[in-house]
């Protein structure tokens, strides 16, 4: 996908919105199954043709109740897209919350970059003090919780300043619940709020299927500002 983006001379929203509704329908194809990517990034999303991408490289999956070599270590994936609890070295007991809410950052990242070239994570610790950026001897995560929030809500402002209108105001609705610095919040709100499921991908997809089709109708902004 990185390499369809740098060939492009004018940016298609339509398919970008297309593409990020195929990654997120082949991570939740995975969590069906009790499986997580926890490696989703711009160089692992391919595209096949002009409306058509996959998610690939599986090799650092971790799959519920098994256990893999590269499950003892704390970032499964590339570092540079991690999510910043396991930056920080926090790991959650319950399989879901360290495993699934990772692939939901990682998602949420991949559509940022998608749409601005912005890499989230590193947009994270740069807006936050130097003092608490993740370091083995520095703070916690707890102490750089707020910090990173902070810094998220930042973030996505400045989305919806690039973006316009309809696109702007549900990406950063979506972003917001995939890539919550804070795992706890991380999730879909409703289905938290519902007694269900909280990774569920469903209401994500079937948004950005109805965006991408109001885009290639002619529905929406062509490209961001």
């Amino acid at each position: 996908v990185r390499c369809a983006l740098d060939a492009m001379s004018d940016f298609d929203t339509a398919w970008a919105l297309t593409v990020c509704h195929h990654a997120a329908v082949a991570v939740r194809q995975l969590h069906s199954a009790g499986v997580a990517h926890q490696d989703v990034k711009p160089s692992n999303l391919l595209t096949f043709s002009e409306w058509l991408a996959k998610l690939g490289d599986l090799g650092r999956c971790s799959q519920r109740g098994t256990s893999a070599p590269h499950d003892r270590e704390i970032v499964r994936g590339d570092p540079t897209y991690a999510p910043p609890e396991l930056l920080y070295g926090r790991i959650d007991p319950d399989w879901s919350v360290r495993c699934q809410a990772c692939d939901w950052y990682l998602l949420g990242s991949l559509i940022l970059f998608i749409f601005t070239r912005t890499q989230t994570t590193a947009e994270l610790i740069r807006r936050i003090p130097e003092g608490i950026r993740p370091d083995p001897l520095g703070e916690p995560f707890e102490t750089a919780l707020p910090y990173l929030v902070n810094a998220f809500d930042e973030l996505c402002e400045d989305l919806e300043i690039q973006l316009e209108g309809v696109l702007a105001t549900e990406l950063v609705r979506h972003v917001r619940s995939l890539c919550n610095p804070d795992p706890a919040e991380r999730g879909d709100p409703i289905q938290r709020r519902n007694g269900k499921n909280p990774y569920d991908l469903q209401r994500i997809i079937s948004r950005l299927d109805v965006l991408a089709r109001e885009a290639r109708g002619g529905y929406l902004q062509k490209r961001p500002r």
